[in-house]
């Protein structure tokens, strides 16, 4: 998995696919729950930062709000 987050992190900052966003965030999640495994996490906060520095604007902004409130309700540590 660790190659397909990578892919996922560095391939969305070129080119935004919202159908693999949505995959990438939902599968990083579900690693992070049940296998306790925040790799991909870390990859998709990678991919926010990115957007940041570049001043990318996600249409929907509140999705990185939703993930960042669904990790912290998880209690994960980063």
């Amino acid at each position: 998995m660790n190659t397909m987050y990578f892919f996922w992190s560095y391939f969305s900052r070129q080119v935004f696919i919202k159908s693999m966003y949505v995959e990438f965030q939902k599968v990083a999640l579900e690693d992070a729950w049940t296998a306790n495994y925040n790799y991909g996490i870390e990859c998709v906060f990678r991919f926010y930062r990115s957007r940041v520095e570049s001043n990318f604007v996600i249409k929907s902004d509140y999705l990185f709000c939703n993930f960042a409130f669904d990790s912290y309700e998880l209690e994960m540590k980063f």
